[in-house]
């Protein structure tokens, strides 16, 4: 069995994206479990981080988006290979699958929204500029007019009300309250906002059904004409809705996505350059360290040696 073929074989059987060592969790600090398409949850940020001395661990959530909003003190993440530091008031968002911790100064307060890739998804469906909200990982500062603060906060602490308590109209309640704490991150974002005619919604909507696909199949090097097939349309107009809306060719999200699960494993686990290339569809892997030094601007090596896990 070829190298490839064994470490797909791998992740079917385990759906091992993360090293053992680096827990896959719903709730930091909960038995593990799977979300299901309806989880969704609220809490405050000192109710985990105050019992763990204002830290917490390096983690992943597989289905799980998570929004921080920061209203005092502040602190540090670290996610997948980056390391970012906040000041409240911020927004602190994590993509479902990205490896973070947590160092929080102490008395740091604010709010942790975690949903569902399948809630984010149905929401998106109301206007297609809420689908990037978490395309990537970002921490979101410049919250300073008291309006957008009262409306984020009122936004979180009605969602956290409405979970827990069983009213009429309960679902639209919640379902409002998190449309507008996602506004608020695409607004507060620099957003490329190019037409909001009928064909800039079209072109927005094939982005986001690739997106999908890409999320299922980056592992399968396919060609672009093979996601263009699977969405019934051309590959010439797959390419133009990706430039038109992303200002990209289709391909590059496609390599981005790949980037990201690279670095998550070389900065995580201890899988050799070669494996991390049959893991990702490459069946050479001098040809995936090429592709990796292009789009890192250094090699597999040097990255692991420069950004390898330094705290859990």
């Amino acid at each position: 069995m070829r190298a490839v073929d064994k470490a797909r074989e791998a992740v079917a059987e385990t759906d091992l994206a993360l090293p053992s060592d680096i827990p896959r969790v719903v709730i930091y600090g909960e038995p593990g479990r799977r979300a299901d398409f309806t989880f969704l949850h609220v809490e405050r940020i000192p109710l985990r981080s105050r019992p763990n001395d204002w830290t917490i661990r390096l983690h992943a959530h597989d289905d799980v988006h998570q929004v921080f909003f920061v209203t005092r003190e502040g602190g540090r993440i670290r996610i997948d290979a980056a390391e970012l530091s906040f000041e409240a008031p911020a927004l602190v968002i994590v993509p479902a699958g990205a490896v973070h911790g947590f160092t929080f100064r102490p008395e740091t307060d604010g709010y942790v929204l975690s949903l569902s890739r399948a809630i984010h998804e149905r929401l998106a469906s109301h206007d297609y500029d809420l689908g990037p909200v978490f395309e990537r990982n970002a921490v979101i500062g410049r919250l300073h007019q008291e309006a957008d603060l009262g409306g984020l906060e009122s936004a979180f602490a009605s969602v956290a009300h409405e979970v827990l308590w069983s009213a009429p109209a309960r679902q639209a309640a919640i379902e409002g309250a998190l449309l507008r704490i996602l506004v608020a991150i695409v607004r507060h974002s620099p957003v490329r906002t190019l037409d909001w005619g009928r064909a800039a919604q079209r072109d927005r909507l094939i982005v986001e059904r690739f997106r999908t696909l890409v999320e299922q199949n980056f592992r399968a090097n396919l060609a672009i004409g093979a996601y263009a097939a699977k969405l019934g349309i051309s590959e010439a107009r797959l390419t133009t809705a990706c430039r038109r809306t992303l200002g990209s060719p289709a391909i590059k999200l496609v390599h981005r996505r790949i980037m990201i699960e690279a670095e998550r494993h070389l900065a995580y686990s201890a899988m050799a350059v070669a494996e991390i290339a049959a893991l990702l569809g490459f069946s050479d892997p001098a040809y995936f360290s090429r592709f990796f030094t292009k789009h890192a601007g250094k090699s597999p090596t040097d990255f692991r040696a420069r950004h390898g896990s330094r705290f859990s």
